[in-house]
């Protein structure tokens, strides 16, 4: 039988990838089929990355780096050709380059680095979550009557 710390944490990962549909889905990214491909690509290396790194196979390390600079990169060009910025916007910027940045320190293989970006990674994904949350479904605008 599985311990409670396992149930917890596969609550947790779904808790995280239910919260990145819900970004993505409201986001202005998904209408930019340009922006959002390399994003696409940069996630997908990122996750082969992993899956190679985990499985000890060559060239995890290069797909790893290359994933985090492809993510951060054109994130970073995205989000300074949006015009206007909201408090969101700056957070799921600092996400994204942690996310890249995770990547990066996996992929150079400087362990004495990886909590420090593993909690970076975290606290910027649930900061950006619960400000999404509540400026979409609970701050309502107040009309003016």
């Amino acid at each position: 039988m599985p311990s409670p710390t396992s149930w917890l944490n596969y609550l947790l990962i779904s808790l995280m990838l239910l919260g990145v549909l819900l970004l993505f889905w409201h986001s202005t990214l998904r209408r930019n089929l340009t922006y959002s491909s390399f994003i696409l690509l940069a996630l997908l290396g990122i996750n082969a990355g992993v899956m190679f790194y985990v499985l000890h196979l060559t060239g995890a390390r290069l797909i790893l780096l290359g994933g985090g600079l492809l993510l951060i990169i054109t994130y970073a060009l995205w989000f300074r050709r949006k015009p206007d910025k909201v408090r969101l916007d700056y957070l799921k910027l600092c996400w994204i380059v942690a996310l890249g940045l995770f990547s990066i320190v996996l992929g150079s293989g400087l362990r004495e680095a990886l909590p420090y970006s593993k909690g970076l990674l975290a606290i910027s994904f649930w900061l950006m979550l619960l400000d999404f949350l509540y400026s979409t479904y609970i701050r309502r605008p107040t009309s003016t009557h």
